[in-house]
């Protein structure tokens, strides 16, 4: 069963405990990674892995701790990157 939004009634039997996988499309300055790794880590899951379509080269702005495995599409140059699923009329 596939889990897009996981609220305060459903956590413990959705997160606690269990191995959860946090998909992004880019890893850019990291803060938000690590925000939701924060936020993630007060579920007590068993173990956190993050995929990331595109992962820049650079230094980040924001740790990226409490992750069992790290997988990555592609490392890229530090440059804008417009996906097909962006809002670009907001």
């Amino acid at each position: 069963k596939i889990i897009q939004w996981i609220d305060a009634q459903t956590a413990d039997e959705y997160i606690k405990g269990k191995r959860v996988l946090l998909v992004d499309d880019i890893d850019d300055t990291r803060i938000t990674l690590s925000t939701v790794l924060a936020k993630l880590s007060e579920l007590t899951p068993a173990a956190v892995g993050v995929f990331v379509l595109h992962s820049k080269k650079k230094d980040y702005k924001a740790p990226a701790e409490g992750i069992s495995e790290w997988f990555v599409g592609a490392e890229i140059d530090n440059h804008w990157v417009e996906y097909p699923w962006d809002a670009i009329d907001v």
